[in-house]
């Protein structure tokens, strides 16, 4: 959530959980009314519903991939 500038990235190695209000602020140190960490699923995959961030969080946190991408 840091990346000021995006690039045509295809794969973000996460080393700490995002967490936000859903407002889209962002909640440094303490668990987030919405928050992606991976390690929430390290004894399973995560599942393909998972929530978009609010609107307001960087666009480097969340992509909505379009057909055919």
């Amino acid at each position: 959530p840091f990346d000021k500038k995006l690039d045509n990235t295809f794969i973000i190695h996460f080393t700490y959980g995002c967490d936000y209000t859903l407002k889209g602020v962002l909640t440094y140190g303490k668990i987030g009314e919405w928050r992606f960490d991976k390690r929430s699923y390290q004894d399973r995959p995560p599942p393909r519903n998972l929530t978009l961030p609010p609107p307001g969080v960087p666009e480097s946190v969340g992509y909505t991939g379009k057909k055919g991408q």
